[in-house]
């Protein structure tokens, strides 16, 4: 379950300028580092397999482990036991990449080896395990920059923040960091931005450090740092009501929340896992402590934060000329001046693409006029801005209202007749539904889509236990399907 605030929408005039070079430079740093970590690891892998040492190293690793648990120094317990079993089953070589890189283990083994290994094989074993050790596996950017809790450095809290293990890793965390940073940039300003990502990171690290105690593993991402912006967002619109995404599984929508309420389920979901997914190599302690720091810098902020002056100053500017002509157009609407009107709204448009408030007046001022280009185009726009935001009475209302007036004009883009319907079998709206399916019998010429909407329409009538109904439509459908038109695979 992923839920992100999304109060803000980004303006590219004022493009956020420290969240997109925050976001280079990780992913120039991914880039620049990988080749070499996958080339460094390779020549570890390959040493390692020649020299045999995963054939020595397997029972002790099994034995290592089962030890690690039962002294509550280690619960992966399910791991213990799959290790036990490989080598019992003397699949060894599926351990290889575990042992290779299980720095805790190798201590452990150097440290302890000679009380329970022969002389020989101890002294075999050492100096080509180090070998590898010095020359591959601790030139690898996570060992010498990531945050290892047993050996931590004042620039391992910032430097491992721009580490990633795998684009995937990187990926998400960017289009995260995108989607927050530049609301965050715009209220706490640049500098301030900067200094208080790379403080809640290091915030992030540092309690990961408590928590893991000894641990040699290093922890590498921003996710720390990302999860503080979303700390910083809540607290700074404390119990406002703000807009949120969300995604759960396949299924995303929008949802309205006071903000800090949101605070405790994000820890809280992290705490959760920290306690129940022990397998993950995802460090939630990390990101519930970025989330305590940014929520708690930015109390104070909030209180006193004004813009920087200049920034300040010509958004006020703009936001009082919107305000302006907005009031102009409203007002040109209630003289009748619907030409002035028009010409008002489509300059507002230009620079409020996704303005909901502007589309909607677009949407009437053109309705009267369907054949105008512009009709189609604010229509769809409306029912987009309404779909989107799960507002399906109002795309309803939107679909009603244009066919009232451009009867024989349907719209080019019949998509929206099929999302609409959709909308109407989800929330009950059977009614509505009958007549967007009379709308798209008449207005749809692919047959595969007529057929996909129908049956969906048929199934939900089947669903609510309206048979006559369900018949209708499959009458209705068979004679659509059978009248001259295109075809689709």
């Amino acid at each position: 379950m992923l839920i992100l605030p999304a109060e803000h929408k980004l303006n590219w005039q004022r493009p956020p300028v420290i969240t997109l070079a925050l976001i280079i430079i990780n992913v120039f740093v991914f880039f620049r580092l990988d080749a070499t970590d996958t080339r460094l690891y390779n020549d570890a892998y390959d040493h390692y397999v020649n020299d045999r040492l995963y054939v020595m190293e397997a029972q002790e690793y099994a034995d290592y482990l089962q030890r690690q648990v039962n002294l509550g120094l280690d619960d992966r317990f399910d791991l213990a036991a799959e290790v036990q079993q490989a080598v019992t089953d003397n699949n060894t070589e599926e351990l290889i990449p575990l042992m290779l890189t299980d720095r805790g283990f190798v201590s452990y083994l150097t440290d302890k080896g000679p009380e329970f290994l022969e002389p020989e094989v101890y002294n075999d074993w050492l100096p080509k395990r180090q070998y590898i050790q010095l020359n591959f596996l601790d030139k690898l950017s996570y060992w010498q920059m990531g945050l290892i809790p047993a050996d931590i450095e004042l620039g391992d809290l910032l430097s491992y923040q721009f580490l990633h293990g795998d684009i995937g890793h990187l990926a998400g965390n960017m289009v995260i960091l995108f989607l927050l940073g530049f609301a965050i940039e715009r209220i706490l300003g640049k500098a301030l931005y900067i200094l208080a990502y790379l403080f809640t990171g290091a915030c992030g690290g540092l309690l990961f450090a408590a928590v893991e105690g000894n641990s040699l593993q290093p922890l590498i991402g921003a996710s720390a740092a990302i999860s503080g912006l979303m700390g910083m967002y809540v607290s700074y619109y404390r119990l406002r009501k703000i807009r949120f995404f969300y995604f759960v599984f396949f299924y995303f929508n929008y949802f309205k929340a006071p903000a800090l309420l949101l605070l405790p389920l994000w820890l809280g979901l992290e705490i959760y896992h920290f306690f129940y997914d022990s397998l993950s190599h995802v460090a939630y302690m990390a990101h519930a402590g970025g989330l305590i720091a940014g929520a708690a810098i930015m109390i104070p902020w909030a209180k006193w934060y004004q813009p920087d002056s200049e920034d300040s100053h010509s958004h006020d500017e703009a936001d009082l000329e919107f305000r302006t002509q907005l009031s102009k157009g409203f007002k040109a609407i209630n003289k009748v001046d619907f030409d002035e009107a028009r010409s008002i709204f489509l300059r507002l448009h230009e620079h409020n693409p996704h303005h909901s408030d502007i589309i909607r007046q677009l949407f009437h001022l053109y309705k009267i006029h369907p054949k105008d280009p512009d009709s189609q185009r604010f229509t769809q726009l409306a029912l987009e801005d309404a779909l989107t935001f799960n507002r399906i009475d109002e795309a309803i209302a939107i679909f009603e209202e244009y066919n009232r007036y451009a009867s024989g004009c349907p719209l080019s883009d019949t998509s929206y007749y099929f999302r609409l319907l959709n909308g109407c079998l989800s929330t009950n709206r059977m009614s509505e539904a009958e007549k967007l399916l009379d709308t798209i019998g008449k207005s749809v010429k692919d047959k595969g889509l007529i057929s996909e909407g129908f049956r969906s329409a048929i199934q939900a009538f089947n669903a609510r236990e309206m048979p006559m109904k369900a018949k209708k439509y499959e009458k209705v459908l068979e004679n659509l399907l059978t009248t001259s038109g295109p075809d689709t695979v």
